[in-house]
C-alpha cells in the first residue's frame, strides 16, 4: 500500500508542476490515464521527445522503466532508470529498481551496490540495520 500511495503522491506532484490546459499537461494527463501499456509507452516516449526539458521529465522516464521493467525488458528498464537518475539523483525509485535489475541479473554488481547504497541515503534509512553492511560487503566483494 506504501508503494501506491507513493506513486499517487508523485503524480500529483508532477501534475502540479505543469501549467493547467497546456499541451504537455495534456499529454501528461492522457499518459496518466491510459491503461495499455503500450498505449502508455508511446505516449510517454511522445512526452520526452517533445518536452525533454520539462520539469516532469524524470517522471517519465521512471514510468518507462516501470513498463519495461514489467515486460522483463530490462535493457530498456535500466537505460530509463538510468536516464531518470541523471536528472534526479536523488531518485529513490530509479535507483532502487536499476540496482535490483542490475543484482538480479548479476550484471555490473559494483554498480547496483552503489545505487542500492545511495538509495538508502536519500530515503534517510542509515540505521542500525547497516551493523551488518561490513560482513555483506565482505561477502559480495569476495564473490565478485
Amino acid at each position: 500500500i506504501g508503494f501506491v500511495i507513493f506513486l499517487i503522491a508523485n503524480v500529483t506532484t508532477a501534475s502540479a508542476q505543469l501549467v493547467a490546459g497546456s499541451p504537455e499537461d495534456k499529454l501528461y494527463q492522457q499518459i496518466t490515464s491510459a491503461t495499455d501499456s503500450t498505449q502508455k509507452e508511446q505516449l510517454c516516449l511522445q512526452f520526452a521527445s517533445e518536452f525533454g526539458s520539462s520539469e516532469v521529465v524524470v517522471d517519465i522516464y521512471v514510468m518507462l522503466m516501470e513498463i519495461y521493467g514489467q515486460r522483463n525488458e530490462n535493457g530498456k528498464a535500466i537505460e530509463y532508470g538510468e536516464k531518470a537518475i541523471e536528472m534526479d539523483d536523488d531518485n529513490i525509485t530509479a535507483l532502487m529498481t536499476v540496482s535490483r535489475t542490475l543484482a538480479v541479473a548479476r550484471r555490473l554488481l559494483p554498480k547496483a551496490l552503489r545505487y542500492a547504497e545511495r538509495a538508502v541515503a536519500a530515503a534517510g534509512l542509515k540505521s542500525q540495520a547497516c551493523e551488518e553492511c561490513d560482513q555483506w560487503y565482505q561477502w559480495f566483494f569476495i564473490q565478485y
